[in-house]
């Protein structure tokens, strides 16, 4: 990593040390700021300047004649300003390192690490068949991230216990490299959203980069392996038993099947059958039932969330609910699809109803995922309601953990329905989901539908 450059406005650069200090001089008088690159580095490892941390006012290379402009800080704090910077720094460190972490990810460099301990970075390179100068540079970065633990004694490099559990082991209910999988199709579909947000057609599911599809599966399987079996299947009144039994399953929104194949494996008397519009994710999915040996009471149908074929005891819409356009019209079909006595589970990421509750780190990323793929993705379809992370503040809101909305009767559900669809939404120009639906269908509006929007 190189500490030093210059900017010029010529053609050629200076060619001697006299030239750069006359030119540095010249352009420090000019009215835009040129400036060198080159932090000053505390003990603490923040870049200090008046500008930006990372870019200082031109300074000789000598070191004699030191001058710095006169920055206008209008209203701005210098305090503020450099605390705000600071994090700044931090953030830029975040974003640029996790393109690393998927890049370790990606090239078993992770794995590697977790298998074979410590490490000089030629050792990783060798174990990995990469190219020796570019994982050094690799392991530095995830070093100064904290990502990668550094030995500076033995100039080796480790991942510990906990580093393991997040980068290295797939089965591990904190993997986090999935996420970084999922976060990468942001970017690679900014432009794809950024036009969304000037038609107002959204950005449909299957419009996305593949990482999308692979990532959500990655990021979201270490979950139900921590919670589904033994936490989530339980809060539902005399599910398990069913289940235990043998009953029939759909799986809707099932994505690449991390979650039937789950259900399927612990529960083998009982039938499964994935749903999921997107053909891509359903072929993944029987290759991964396939694998997991779990063929025999699993299948997999292209098949949307209002027109599923079939009758079930158990219904499930993990982390798919906000995305749909028309959650209304889906609810409705599940109602259609339930025996006397079956059961819709709902799982939907933890998101209050209000945005004061949900400004911290959490609420940082679902907004961000809210914004490039959820929101864009329910717009993009029929109705286009557009839920984003409300779904499960809302929920939350009329039905306690673990309710059995097939235990409600019709009128309680409209009651329910109305309070919902009667509420004004920000995200809605302040109209209510009902007058909303009004006008997208013709003033064609159902009171009695239930929607969680």
């Amino acid at each position: 990593m190189s500490g030093l450059g210059i900017g010029y406005t010529s053609a050629a650069p200076p060619s001697s040390i006299d030239q750069v200090e006359a030119a540095a001089k010249k352009l420090l008088s000019a009215e835009p700021a040129i400036m060198v690159i080159g932090p000053r580095v505390d003990a603490k490892g923040w870049a200090r300047a008046p500008i930006s941390p990372f870019f200082s006012p031109c300074e000789a290379f000598t070191g004699r004649d030191r001058a710095q402009r006169e920055i206008p800080m209008s209203e701005a704090s210098q305090q503020k300003l450099d605390t705000f910077l600071e994090k700044m720094v931090c953030d830029l460190g975040a974003i640029a390192t996790g393109a690393g972490v998927l890049l370790g990810d990606k090239l078993g460099l992770f794995e590697a690490l977790r298998e074979g301990g410590k490490m000089t970075a030629a050792e990783l390179s060798t174990r990995t068949g990469t190219q020796e100068r570019l994982v050094t540079e690799w392991l530095s970065g995830q070093a100064a991230a904290g990502y990668v633990d550094y030995d500076e004694a033995n100039n080796n490099f480790y991942l510990n216990a906990e580093q393991e559990l997040v980068f290295a082991d797939e089965n591990s209910p904190a993997f986090m490299a999935g996420a970084f999988e999922f976060l990468s199709a942001l970017w690679l579909d900014e432009e794809k959203v950024r036009q969304a947000f000037q038609s107002g057609k959204g950005v449909a599911w299957h419009d996305h980069s593949a990482c999308l599809f692979r990532g959500t599966e990655r990021f979201f399987r270490p979950g139900y392996n921590a919670n589904l079996i033994d936490s989530w299947l339980p809060a539902l009144e005399g599910v398990v038993e069913k289940l235990e039994r043998g009953v029939e399953v759909a799986d809707v929104g099932c994505g690449h099947g991390a979650s039937t194949v789950l259900m399927a494996r612990a529960f083998p008397n009982s039938r499964f059958v994935g749903f999921d519009y997107h053909a891509p994710s359903i072929e993944r999915a029987r290759k991964a039932a396939e694998e997991a040996g779990v063929g025999a009471n699993t299948r997999f149908e292209v098949a949307a969330a209002k027109t599923y074929p079939g009758t079930y005891d158990l219904v499930a819409f993990f982390d798919c609910l906000h995305d749909m356009g028309d959650p209304a019209g889906a609810a409705t079909h599940v109602h259609g699809s339930l025996k006397p006595d079956g059961t819709w589970m709902i799982v939907e990421p933890f998101a209050h109803n209000h945005l004061a509750a949900n400004l911290n780190p959490v609420g940082r990323v679902y907004y961000a995922a809210s914004t490039f793929v959820c929101t864009p993705a329910s717009l993009s379809q029929e109705v286009g309601l557009g839920l984003g992370e409300n779904t499960n503040g809302l929920l939350r809101q009329y039905f306690p953990k673990g309710t059995d909305l097939s235990r409600h009767t019709a009128r309680e559900l409209d009651a329910v329905a109305h309070a919902i669809n009667t509420r004004p939404r920000k995200t809605l120009g302040w109209k209510t989901p009902a007058e909303v639906l009004d006008q997208l269908l013709g003033g064609q509006y159902d009171a009695g539908v239930a929607t969680t929007g």
